[in-house]
């Protein structure tokens, strides 16, 4: 069974019972690549800044040092991590 955790934006994380009971208690979920589903996708930062609106596929860690919402291009093109995972990013993906 899934259970549904809310965050930022209203976007719903999906973990089992157990993975959500350690998210509780500020545990961590070793190996567990987060998909975090929106009902409308945000708009990538850096596209956004050029006046353009694409949704991003992403939230993750920059080289420029923040986290940030991006498209895949600005994904691949800003990423600090080389792969989603635990400290290193998301994909983002349409509720259901």
């Amino acid at each position: 069974m899934k259970t549904k955790i809310k965050g930022i934006k209203d976007p719903l994380i999906y973990l089992t019972l157990d993975e959500a009971e350690k998210a509780a208690h500020g545990q961590r979920v070793p190996g567990k690549v987060a998909q975090i589903y929106f009902d409308e996708l945000p708009p990538c930062y850096f596209c956004e800044t050029e006046k353009l609106t694409v949704p991003a596929r992403f939230d993750f860690a920059t080289t420029l040092g923040p986290w940030a919402y991006g498209c895949e291009y600005h994904y691949l093109s800003h990423r600090a991590a080389p792969a989603l995972g635990e400290g290193q990013g998301q994909m983002l993906v349409l509720a259901p």
